[in-house]
């Protein structure tokens, strides 16, 4: 199994306006309606699953989505994706995440792996 995230810093980034826009921008990351979701190989390498997620009230920063791109695949190679359901966990990994700043992979990573880490996965 294979776990990716796709995360848009604005939300109206999310919407066919913002696919519209970002077809015709230079982003590097996905807007659309797509542009907030998981997606993944499942059982099978040819399986795709996707599934769409609601944007946050407030903009995410790049270091944000950074993180989250890094705790979704440390746990996803930790075979440990069940704690993405599990509210308390989740809860506790993104109080300890959410105040950092993390631009650098190896800095970002190693934070990350640290939180999962400490609470266990």
């Amino acid at each position: 199994m294979q776990l990716g995230v796709q995360a848009t810093f604005w939300k109206w980034e999310a919407t066919r306006t913002g696919g519209f826009v970002g077809a015709f921008g230079n982003t590097h990351y996905e807007t659309g309606r797509d542009g907030c979701s998981l997606r993944g190989l499942l059982r099978h390498q040819y399986e795709p699953w996707s599934v769409r997620y609601t944007h946050h009230k407030r903009h995410y920063t790049g270091s944000h989505v950074f993180l989250l791109n890094a705790l979704v695949r440390k746990l996803s190679e930790a075979k440990a994706l069940d704690r993405l359901g599990d509210p308390r966990w989740l809860g506790a990994a993104v109080a300890k995440l959410s105040p950092v700043t993390a631009w650098l992979p190896s800095s970002g990573n190693r934070l990350v792996q640290e939180v999962i880490e400490s609470l266990g996965a």
